[in-house]
């Protein structure tokens, strides 16, 4: 802590506290003549009393004079020896504020209008001060709001942006499932074409593999259920059996026809009875031959078309 020790430093001292009164531009005035003006500030003048006995009237007149005609500056007086009863009750009148501050520099009001100020200041500090919470409640509840709302509005974009990205997704979803269904449904109708082409491969090869591998068999088989069935005779045992009935036949048309001249010629000793039969024998060989010769030809035609 610093004490007060002589005159400039009483001046600083009351320059400082009209500054923390509210006077932001108050300072001690240069050394030398001040027309009685110590401290100076644009809205408010001081004089400081260093030393003496008690402020008189006279020195509060003197700071009166000293505001000429600014009457919008405020007057302080500050002393280390306390004020006159004359000198506080002009104070009072004149609107002068009359202070004493101890050597460590703290001031006491020593007047009514200095004891108003003060506490007007106080008040008005205090109001200042409500108003500073009351603004930064204000702007804390202006900043919650703001936050709120904003919060608000981002979860709004949020969800609205999460509901965006459900639809994109459930479409992109559709669109991919309806893809691999087409796909799908591609996919089946090649393997039925491929599959149906398969089989039909398959039949062609295994009908030409068995035909290939069935084809001499069944003609075997069926020219021996033929011959079995119909008793067709083989190729040469029906030109072996033509020739038998030609010769047969050979034989006895001739003795027919001898028989028969005999007959026109009435050969003597030459009977009837040989006659009649020598005729019918030869008709029966005709008829045995031809029908013969029919048969030999049909089986031979089914021969010819199994082959």
């Amino acid at each position: 802590m610093q004490y007060i020790t002589d005159a400039r430093q009483a001046e600083l001292n009351a320059a400082e506290r009209m500054r923390e009164m509210g006077f932001k531009d108050a300072k001690a005035t240069a050394v030398g003549a001040d027309a009685g003006i110590d401290v100076q500030a644009s809205a408010a003048i001081g004089q400081v009393k260093w030393q003496g006995g008690q402020v008189g009237r006279p020195d509060i007149q003197r700071l009166y004079g000293a505001r000429g005609h600014r009457h919008h500056l405020q007057l302080f007086f500050f002393s280390a020896s306390g004020y006159s009863k004359g000198a506080i009750q002009y104070a009072d009148e004149s609107d002068v504020k009359l202070f004493t501050y101890a050597p460590t520099g703290v001031v006491t009001p020593a007047n009514r209008v200095a004891k108003s100020f003060i506490e007007q200041r106080q008040q008005a500090v205090q109001q200042q001060e409500r108003d500073r919470r009351a603004r930064e409640q204000a702007e804390e509840a202006r900043r919650r709001e703001e936050e709120r709302a904003n919060r608000e509005r981002y979860e709004a974009e949020r969800a609205k942006q999460a509901a965006k990205e459900r639809a994109d997704d459930l479409e992109r979803k559709r669109a991919v499932i309806e893809a691999e269904l087409v796909a799908q449904e591609n996919r089946d109708r090649k393997r039925r074409q491929d599959e149906q082409a398969a089989r039909a491969r398959h039949m062609r090869d295994y009908a030409d593999r068995l035909a290939r591998e069935n084809a001499d068999p069944i003609k075997e088989q069926k020219r021996a259920d033929i011959e079995a069935d119909e008793k067709v005779p083989s190729t040469v045992g029906a030109i072996a059996a033509l020739i038998v009935l030609l010769i047969a036949e050979l034989l006895l048309s001739v003795m027919s026809i001898s028989g028969l001249a005999a007959g026109l010629v009435n050969v003597k000793g030459a009977p009837a009875g040989e006659r009649v039969s020598g005729l019918i024998a030869m008709a029966v060989i005709l008829v045995l031959s031809i029908l013969a010769l029919r048969s030999t030809g049909r089986a031979l035609s089914r021969r010819e078309a199994i082959r």
